[in-house]
């Protein structure tokens, strides 16, 4: 079975890091469910960081399938040099994985294609 872990370096680890994507956002994806805030990062890929929270979650197990959910969700996507926090909202622990899935799939796409944009208009 290949490797399914979710190494550090690929997560934003502290709350500097996660202060830098709440203080400088030019990418955002909101959706009834999640909000996805994102910025460039210097390192050469992608890192994500979590905000689940105990009050629109209250079980801990629907909290770690959220978590398992946006982690798969985003190992399938491949933009380059990002920091995204996904923020979770109320009524998201009442949708199945697959809504889920498709609504994390379509947040994501879109960010890749806010950054693609910005990287042309930067050049």
């Amino acid at each position: 079975m290949a490797d399914q872990g979710f190494p550090t370096s690929k997560k934003l680890n502290n709350s500097k890091e996660f202060e830098a994507v709440f203080q400088s956002n030019p990418f955002r994806v909101s959706t009834a469910e999640i909000l996805l805030l994102v910025r460039r990062n210097n390192v050469k890929h992608n890192r994500l960081g979590m905000v689940v929270a105990k009050r629109n979650t209250a079980k801990a197990t629907s909290r770690n399938r959220l978590k398992r959910l946006i982690r798969e969700t985003f190992r399938k996507v491949s933009p380059a040099s990002l920091d995204i926090v996904v923020l979770t909202r109320s009524g998201i622990n009442k949708k199945s994985n697959q809504v889920l899935n498709r609504k994390l799939l379509d947040a994501f796409a879109s960010i890749v294609e806010k950054s693609d944009q910005q990287t042309v208009i930067e050049t």
